[in-house]
């Protein structure tokens, strides 16, 4: 029974050890297709041309041929995606129809960020059960094809023929980092991460893992202010001209952001196109198929730093999507008891945040304005859970919310939960 028993342990702590020595790689491949305007349907086939490069070059300039990776010791592909943008959708009621085929004519499903409607600027469609089926034949031999199905005002679509694969996959091959292992500069970025406190470990994280140069604008971070979108207003005095269940209209507050305020600023510093409203994102995708919120770990298998992620929990929300612990570069020791969450979701947005109010509420008594009502929130890097169950401490807030976070140093990490969220969506910036 002991032997039993310590042979037991044995495997187990092998299996332990496999776990650990497998490493997430995201590699981004190249590709084109064909489309046919005048019938608005787009084919990706060997026999018309189109094609896709499966090689990929890591950080050393090492080239790896995918096809050859997904043979090695330990592979499982953890999510594969096609991204591929439209210039314009003409017309009512369009939806995508898609077919991927292999030799032996088997369908495999493909699903979109979008549901059953195709629109204007990027586009994601879930690509995994075709990407298994060409490395497991070691040949991209599949098709697959979309069809447009317009309303009663007709139908066209114009796209760009180049289309871009997104695969993330984990091995037990030492392999180097790819581009996309860690997370890397944008001016989007910069402008986000500017608008957080000095000191914050995820800024300091950022210029150092990015090589950029960005610093605190606001020492204290840029608090949150309920139809807060005029960045020359920011820490001014003001009455709200939208109430809440904090922000009242008899109460006066320092003006800030509030989190589509924020993004659109940061897509204006980086020269993008503001985005929709988020009414109209959410519209869009609300069944986005990779946005499960009891699995939010399976979301960096799709998304990449600078996507946007609108959720509804009470009210609409934005943020930005920046990669996971593992992408900023920290390794387990220096996160403590967020390690087993390595691989979790981390989001940068203006939102709910009790440490903002301490922060605030300090600089209002400092500067004597005792009238003034802190901020319940403001610039924040958060990780994305189910709920807080997971969290290494509690903080409760003045205005009751208890808030679960894991403490880096001096920057407090919060949990952003899903549980109260009610609908999801997918937005891809464009310039």
């Amino acid at each position: 029974m002991k032997w039993g028993t310590a042979v037991g342990f044995l495997l187990f702590a092998i299996m332990l050890c496999q776990l650990s020595c497998a490493e997430t790689h995201t590699v981004r491949l190249d590709g084109s297709f064909l489309s046919d305007k005048d019938t608005v349907i787009a084919g990706y086939r060997a026999d018309i041309g189109a094609k896709v490069d499966m090689q990929c070059r890591d950080t050393d300039g090492k080239i790896w041929d995918l096809r050859e990776i997904a043979h090695g010791d330990g592979f499982a592909l953890l999510g594969a995606s096609i991204r591929f943008y439209v210039e314009d959708a003409v017309g009512h009621n369009q939806y995508l129809i898609w077919r991927a085929l292999d030799d032996k004519m088997h369908t495999f499903s493909m699903r979109s960020s979008g549901g059953n409607y195709l629109h204007a600027g990027w586009n994601m469609i879930d690509a995994t059960a075709l990407f298994s089926s060409w490395l497991e034949d070691n040949e991209p031999i599949c098709g697959f094809a979309l069809s447009c199905v317009g309303g009663k005002k007709g139908h066209g679509v114009i796209m760009r023929n180049r289309i871009s694969f997104t695969v993330t996959f984990s091995t037990e091959e030492k392999m180097g980092l790819f581009s996309d292992d860690r997370i890397s500069e944008t001016e989007m970025l910069d402008g986000a991460f500017s608008l957080l406190e000095e000191g914050n470990v995820f800024l300091e994280r950022y210029d150092y893992t990015a090589d950029s140069l960005t610093t605190a604008i606001y020492p204290l971070g840029v608090p949150y202010y309920f139809g807060g979108h005029n960045e020359n207003k920011i820490l001014q005095v003001f009455y709200p001209l939208q109430e809440s269940h904090y922000f009242k209209a008899d109460r006066k507050y320092l003006c800030g952001f509030d989190c589509a305020g924020y993004t659109n600023w940061c897509l204006r510093q980086a020269g993008f196109e503001e985005h929709p409203d988020l009414d109209s994102i959410l519209g869009r995708g609300s069944d986005s198929f990779f946005l499960d919120p009891k699995h939010p770990e399976t979301w960096p298998y799709y998304c990449l730093p600078g996507d946007f992620i609108t959720v509804t929990h009470g009210y609409d929300h934005v943020m930005i999507y920046l990669g996971t612990l593992r992408t900023f570069g920290f390794d387990a020791d220096e996160v403590g008891e967020a390690a087993k969450y390595m691989d979790y979701p981390l989001v940068i947005h203006c939102g709910s945040n009790p440490f903002y109010y301490e922060r605030y509420a300090e600089y209002l008594k400092e500067k004597g304005q005792r009238s003034i009502t802190p901020t319940d929130g403001g610039v924040t890097v958060s990780i994305v859970m189910a709920d807080n169950r997971m969290a290494q401490a509690t903080k409760k807030a003045v205005w009751g919310t208890t808030y679960g976070y894991f403490s880096f140093n001096e920057t407090p990490l919060l949990i952003f939960p899903l549980n109260d969220c009610t609908d999801f969506a997918w937005y891809c910036p464009s310039s």
